[in-house]
């Protein structure tokens, strides 16, 4: 290895430390968790998916006593039918609006287990219900949360 290609690699790895201190320490990416318990669909005995809506991915800033903490959550909305998948798409906005009151009224910093997302998920899947009281919400899916 040549001295500039060693002075590089040190700098680089300089730099991502530097980044991890300034940013609580550490990144920590968690893998979407899944939900114990029955789904809907389990619970009918059918084993069928419903149509799915991926909203765009949230990217929610939390100020902490050494800084700033940035999560991006990824939703996805299961339905049980088109007619939902099209009320979905037609209200994503309102869907939207109300998940972020959602994520504004939790520390995402501090979600890190089963419980955590289970409860995140539900509470987002009783909001987007309220909003499409005719069709059925059968689960909200969590399908990117990143942690920096």
């Amino acid at each position: 290895m040549t001295p500039f290609k060693i002075i590089s690699l040190v700098l680089a790895l300089l730099v991502v430390g530097l980044l991890a201190a300034r940013y609580g320490g550490g990144f920590k990416l968690s893998v979407p968790i899944a939900s114990e318990g029955l789904s809907p669909a389990e619970s009918t005995g059918l084993g069928e998916v419903g149509p799915v809506v991926r909203l765009e991915p949230f990217v929610v800033s939390e100020l902490e006593g050494n800084g700033e903490h940035v999560s991006t959550v990824t939703f996805e909305v299961e339905v049980s039918d088109t007619s939902g998948r099209d009320a979905v798409k037609s209200r994503t906005s309102e869907i939207r609006s109300v998940i972020l009151s959602v994520l504004a009224d939790t520390k995402l910093s501090d979600v890190g287990d089963q419980e955590d997302f289970a409860a995140l998920k539900k509470k987002v899947q009783g909001r987007v219900q309220s909003l499409l009281p005719e069709h059925l919400v059968r689960r909200v899916l969590i399908t990117e949360f990143l942690s920096m």
